[in-house]
């Protein structure tokens, strides 16, 4: 079990292409609210604020974003603190970004969706963004995936890299889906 938990090589359930719209959708939001209810969107924010610009807005680069459920939250938690960011959220699946783009239209947020491979960033200009994050994405991809895509966030950064995942293990993943089963059915 230890072993096949830390398989990076293994297509996550919600990367399923025959995963129901619905159901990913539904899992995405629940997976919003874990973070929520773990404080982890305030805690990469935290992470990430020692490199913010004081003279202007910080461009941020989010790698692997999935839905954007960081990027939209680090822009609300900036809007109330008067902290002024540019955030583009980026990821290889348009479905994803596609489910987080109208809410970003709708609040109003700085946050914009593209798509882009995490590791090849070739298609930016060296130092296009202040800041390159990825949050609670590491782990899809292996150790050399991670050290590309490490060396394309320096490049592509000028003020630094933020990189944000949890540890793959077998307890945490227990506790994890438990208190997603108990409180989402899940």
């Amino acid at each position: 079990l230890h072993h096949w938990w830390l398989d990076t090589d293994e297509q996550e359930y919600l990367d399923d292409d025959g995963l129901d719209r619905t159901v990913r959708v539904r899992l995405l939001a629940h997976l919003d609210q874990l973070n929520a209810v773990l404080e982890n969107y305030p805690a990469f924010f935290s992470a990430m604020r020692p490199l913010f610009r004081a003279d202007g807005p910080t461009r941020v680069l989010d790698l692997a974003a999935d839905h954007g459920g960081f990027a939209l939250e680090a822009a609300r938690i900036a809007r109330r603190e008067g902290i002024a960011l540019q955030i583009a959220a980026t990821d290889l699946k348009r479905e994803y970004l596609d489910l987080g783009e109208p809410v970003a239209q709708r609040e109003g947020l700085p946050v914009s969706f593209a798509v882009q491979d995490a590791l090849d960033l070739s298609n930016l200009e060296r130092g296009a963004y202040d800041l390159v994050i990825t949050t609670q994405s590491l782990h899809h991809f292996s150790p050399g995936m991670a050290a590309l895509m490490l060396a394309e966030a320096e490049r592509a950064a000028t003020r630094g890299v933020v990189f944000v995942d949890g540890c793959r293990a077998v307890f945490s993943g227990a506790a994890v889906s438990g208190l997603c089963l108990l409180r989402w059915g899940d």
